[in-house]
């Protein structure tokens, strides 16, 4: 059951990757969601996006476990505190605003906005807190 509840979000990610209008990637390279891409699409695809990183954050949370033995810290313990506070919806609302409050950064990846104005900014909070 878990499993077709994952299959629809991952099949809509890749949908939305291949329909966004993201540069043609050379093999080692992921076609990169900018604000413009952010903008042009709809609700759906945007919730599609944010699940899709929510998958793959969580699977490689459970991949590396409660403490991995490579690293003290990770990128994922910091994505897991910064965003696990918000729902998927309040995601998509906060870089819906940012790309409102900031037109001149439409070229900005969606990820970026993501990692510094959401996730590290909750993370460093609930560490001070």
């Amino acid at each position: 059951m878990v499993l077709k509840r994952l299959v629809a979000p991952l099949c809509m990610l890749a949908l939305v990757l291949s329909m966004i209008g993201a540069t043609a990637a050379n093999a080692h390279e992921l076609p990169i969601v900018t604000g413009a891409d952010w903008v042009a699409s709809t609700d759906r695809e945007r919730g599609a996006f944010l699940l899709g990183m929510a998958t793959v954050i969580e699977l490689e949370k459970q991949v590396q476990g409660i403490d991995p033995p490579f690293a003290d810290h990770t990128l994922i313990d910091t994505w897991v505190k910064g965003l696990s506070p918000y729902t998927i919806r309040e995601l998509r609302t906060m870089l819906d605003q940012y790309f409102v409050d900031h037109p001149d950064q439409m070229d900005r990846p969606v990820v970026e906005v993501l990692w510094d104005d959401i996730a590290l900014k909750q993370a460093y909070k609930e560490a001070k807190q």
